[in-house]
Parts: structure tokens; C-alpha cells; sequence
């Protein structure tokens, strides 16, 4: 490989992004990406060859999604504790999962970082990469290395590299704007593209910021609003360039962490919880500037006054869904036919662009014992539903080893009545 400088590398990544998203001239239509997320614990429990054969035997699986980097449970690991185990791999939960780097480490890529100890002590000495590359590539298979931006807070100089909250202490989240934790990126991303012949990466992040957080807008919403990231020295020096003023941002979020501990106290304010926080905002436009460092605004706590229902049937209105009601969910699921619909809408939001469309299709995510669960029906139902929506490749996720292979074989029904296997 021609020797190549750190910052010519990082734009030659996202150059070569983009050329992989440009379709090539061809007579015959574009193969279509049949992919699969799996964690290095599925060769581990099964062996590569077991497993590649029900990938491609079960659900004409073209493309691996092979979670590289992760500290944590979401594309690693076994069936989440508690969880009924799958019809494939050892019957036992990993409950001393630990996480990290599944692949070996090269240490001349981490030159422009403090965190270097980050190997995953799993599986001993294990290789996903080196253990999976040679016969996948013998099978025609392609490889994209999946990482995420997990962490744990135990780990050697993560500290350095950790979000400040509005207070000053330490979060368990990485700053973007800290030169170390992106140093680390671009470290493991050139690890992974010059030691091994993937044919991709992709990286992923399920973070939002600081006002979202605060309203607790999140799918759980329990953020604490006095926790709001980040205030370290490089996000207040970034502001600062941008003109925000780094005092009335923190007496802003000071301001609404009251106000969302006043609602989930019960304590209504007089106007409402829908005016008052307007007029948070209003008064410390701020809040809104501060979240423009990190991502567009989302919305919840500023609801208060709204019973669920109403809530979901205004979404439903303004995003234009056709779905059950707050009680049927959870236990009916979202139909396939909202699949087609999003695909739909993010095929024509792609109109006049070269970027690919992958809908992920989730197979058995973990969900409450009452509620619903994936069927083969459904899982085929739903990949039908994407490529009639004008998707280029459907992803199924969110891991491997959460499957039952009935559900998999679902899959791969639909994508052999459309001819793509």
C-alpha cells in the first residue's frame, strides 16, 4: 500500500464512502446487500463455517456486519440475561461480558491518542477478523467492520477523553470535540482498513444532546437533567468560536434542569408545561445554540400536559403514520406495512443523491415477556415491505445471536420469492 499521511487517510475514507455508494454502470441490475449483524461470540460459540452456512442456507446472506469495537450488549455478546435463549449457540449467558476490540490491536495507529488499553478480554486472543475473513471472502461474502460508540468507565485514560457535564464532573460518554477520543476513531478505523481486507466500516452512535437529554427526550427517559454533556474545555472553546456565551448557556440549563425536576415532581407549572419551556427557550436561546454543537433538538418533557394518547395520535398526524393504538403496540408490534411506508419516504428524501438505501429489519430485539415478538411470517412480510418501498438492501439485525434461525429462514424466503438470492 503507497504510504499515505493520517489526514490524507481521513479524507480518503470518506472519499472512499462515497465511491462505494455510486452505483457502477452495469447491464444486469445491482446486486442487492443482504446483511447480517453478528458478534465475534457466534464463531466463537458455533464456528464460522456453522454459522456462514446458515447465513447464506437460511437467509441468502451476501454481506457480514461484524461488530468490531463495542463495550457494549446491543451488537456483542450473547442473549441479554433473562432473555429465552435462541435454537443455536451455547445455551448460557455471557453474564461476565466485558467488551472491547475483538480484533488484534496495532499499536502505530494510536499514535494521536491516550486510550491504547482497549482490547476486549473475552475471548482470549481471539481475532474476529482473522477468524472469519478467509472463508467468507472463499464464499463471496463481503465484510464491513461494525463499530459503536460504547464505553465503560473503567478503563485506562477513558477518563481523558469523557464529556463534562454542566457542573463539571466526569460523564461516561466520549467528547467528539476532544482531539484523543478522535485520534481513537481515526485510529481504529485505519487499524481496521490497512491491517485487514474488510470492505468497509461502518460506525455507529445513539446519543443526542444537551437539551434533549434534559427533557429526557429519549426512549427511556430517564436522563438526569443536572448530567447535560458537554461543557469540557474543547465543546466551551468551540462555542466560544461560535459566539455562544458559555455563562448563559450553563444559567439556561441550570434554569431547565428546575423546571423538568418541578414536572416529574407532579408540580404543574401555571401556564402549563408547553409555554413555560417556550419560554425557557426564549429567554436562553442559548439552550438551542448549545444543542446545535452536538445535533438537531428533539422534544418530550414540554408535553406534560398532553395525555399519551393524544401525544402519539399527533405524531402519528405529523409523521404521517397509520399504526395501533398506545395499548396495542407493545403488544401487536408496528405493522410491516409501516416499513414500506418509511422506505418509501427515505427513498424519496434520496432523490438526486448516490447514497444506498438499507433498512435495518430487527429479528427478536429483547422486549418485555408480554409483548410482541418476531415471527417468521413477519420478518419475511417486513423485508417484502422494504424492497417494494424501493430499498437497495435490507440489514437484519440487531445481532446474531438474539435470532431464532425460524425467524432468519423468514428472511431468506422473502428474498429468494424476489429473485435476489
Amino acid at each position: 500500500m503507497t504510504n499515505m499521511s493520517r489526514r490524507e487517510f481521513g479524507l480518503s475514507l470518506g472519499a472512499t464512502a462515497l465511491a462505494a455508494q455510486t452505483p457502477k454502470p452495469q447491464s444486469q441490475p445491482a446486486k442487492r446487500m443482504i446483511g447480517i449483524q453478528v458478534g465475534a461470540v457466534s464463531f466463537v460459540d458455533e464456528g464460522v463455517e456453522p454459522v456462514l452456512d446458515n447465513f447464506q442456507r437460511l437467509a441468502a446472506i451476501n454481506t457480514l456486519f461484524i461488530a468490531t469495537f463495542t463495550y457494549g450488549r446491543g451488537i456483542a455478546g450473547r442473549q441479554i440475561p433473562g432473555q429465552p435463549l435462541p435454537d443455536h449457540g451455547k445455551q448460557e449467558y455471557d453474564t461476565g461480558y466485558h467488551g472491547g476490540n475483538f480484533t488484534h490491536i496495532h499499536p502505530q495507529y494510536y499514535k494521536d491518542t491516550v486510550f491504547k488499553d482497549f482490547r476486549a478480554p473475552d475471548y482470549g486472543d481471539y481475532d474476529v477478523l482473522e477468524a472469519v475473513l478467509p472463508s467468507s471472502h472463499k464464499r463471496g461474502l463481503k465484510i464491513i467492520c461494525w463499530f459503536e460508540d460504547v464505553f465503560r468507565a473503567d478503563l485506562p485514560n477513558v477518563a481523558r477523553l469523557q464529556e463534562r457535564d454542566v457542573h463539571g464532573n466526569n460523564a461516561t460518554t466520549l467528547c467528539f470535540n476532544n482531539p484523543d477520543y478522535r485520534g481513537f476513531l481515526l485510529g481504529l478505523s485505519e487499524d481496521y482498513v490497512r491491517s485487514y481486507d474488510v470492505d468497509g466500516i461502518m460506525w455507529g452512535s445513539e446519543r443526542q444532546g444537551a437539551f434533549s437529554n434534559a427533557l429526557s427526550a429519549s426512549h427511556d427517559g430517564t436522563f438526569d437533567a443536572s448530567r447535560v454533556t458537554c461543557f469540557c474545555d474543547f465543546c466551551q472553546r468551540k462555542a466560544r468560536d461560535r459566539g455562544i456565551s458559555v455563562d448563559r448557556a450553563k444559567e439556561g440549563f441550570a434554569a431547565l434542569e428546575k423546571f423538568v425536576r418541578s414536572a416529574r415532581a407532579g408540580s404543574r407549572p401555571v401556564d402549563g408545561y408547553y409555554v413555560t419551556l417556550w419560554r425557557l427557550m426564549l429567554r436562553y436561546p442559548e439552550l438551542l445554540a448549545w444543542e446545535m454543537l452536538w445535533t438537531d433538538s428533539l422534544r418530550h418533557t414540554m408535553f406534560g400536559d398532553v395525555p399519551k394518547q393524544e401525544l402519539l395520535d399527533f405524531h402519528y398526524r405529523v409523521l404521517d403514520y397509520q399504526e395501533g393504538t398506545l395499548a396495542q403496540i407493545p403488544l401487536t408490534g408496528f405493522s410491516s406495512d409501516y416499513v414500506y411506508r418509511e422506505t418509501e419516504r427515505a427513498r424519496a428524501g434520496l432523490a438526486g443523491t448516490k447514497a444506498l438505501l438499507w433498512p435495518g429489519i430487527d429479528i427478536d430485539i429483547p422486549t418485555a415477556a408480554q409483548n410482541s415478538k418476531s415471527t417468521p411470517q413477519g420478518t419475511k412480510d417486513a423485508v417484502l415491505a422494504a424492497f417494494r418501498g424501493g430499498a437497495d438492501g435490507v440489514l437484519l439485525s440487531r445481532k446474531y445471536s438474539e435470532m431464532k434461525l425460524a425467524n432468519l429462514r423468514g428472511a431468506g424466503e422473502a428474498i429468494r420469492e424476489l429473485g435476489f438470492a
